[in-house]
């Protein structure tokens, strides 16, 4: 790549600047890669490291896209103009074209490989469970039923743990009826006199297995001063205002 001229009092990383930007506006169309393209693939490779390999299939059919793009994208052809006598060009893209069409497949690659890439597991139930015995404004209370609720619910046994800190919390039930999900589930309120009169969606849970259920809460908003749990049961998906009636009742 050709050096232009630096200017008086130019600094080294405003001439390397120009140079790239120079180079940008005039890339060499059958010379050798240029400077600027060979970085750009070095750090768009950097990028790259940590990323899932992409699957071999998927990563031929975007090369064969971005190939059938740059034969697409080609200005029409305009009227001839007389010009000397010059040696064919060779078939297919020239250097600077496939420089720009490997970024082009590389970034391709980036976006589905990020899109595809597997979420973080979340924190498994009992490792949340001892560091919120760690977690000195822990709240626990003991849940009881309701009058609406002491028929079928009478016989059972939960508590609830939140820490304010953390913003994390779980609940555990023993004796808690089965629910069908698809036409039932339970969904958690949570009062906190320090935001407004309106409970928190606490999330909603199923229980489909007998013995003691561990249940991760899943607060909608911040919770930092939780006076009472309550549990109804709802529509599939759960309601943004419950009707009731109230079922169980964890409150000091």
């Amino acid at each position: 790549m050709s050096d232009l001229p630096q200017t008086l009092g130019q600094s080294p990383d405003e001439a390397e600047l120009e140079r790239a930007l120079a180079a940008l506006e005039a890339p060499s169309a059958d010379g050798p890669l240029s400077e600027l393209e060979l970085l750009a693939g070095e750090a768009l490779v950097g990028w790259l490291g940590d990323e899932p390999p992409l699957d071999p299939a998927l990563h031929a059919a975007l090369l064969e896209d971005a190939q059938r793009f740059f034969g697409d994208a080609a200005p029409a052809p305009t009227a001839p103009v007389a010009r000397p006598a010059a040696a064919p060009p060779s078939p297919g893209l020239s250097n600077a074209g496939w420089g720009w069409l490997v970024a082009a497949v590389v970034l391709l690659s980036l976006a589905v490989g990020r899109w595809q890439a597997t979420p973080p597991a979340p924190l498994p139930l009992p490792n949340l469970r001892e560091q919120l015995a760690q977690a000195p404004d822990r709240v626990q209370l003991a849940f009881g039923a309701t009058s609406e609720g002491q028929a079928a619910y009478g016989d059972v046994q939960g508590e609830v743990v939140w820490s304010p800190s953390r913003q994390q919390g779980y609940m555990t039930f023993r004796g808690l009826p089965q629910n069908t999900p698809s036409a039932a589930q339970y969904q958690l309120w949570i009062v906190d006199p320090s935001r407004d009169a309106n409970p928190v969606d606490g999330g909603v849970f199923d229980v489909t297995a007998e013995g003691e259920v561990l249940i991760p809460i899943d607060a909608k908003l911040r919770v930092d001063d939780a006076q009472a749990f309550a549990i109804t049961l709802e529509q599939p998906g759960g309601v943004v205002v419950s009707g009731g009636p109230l079922l169980l009742v964890a409150a000091p």
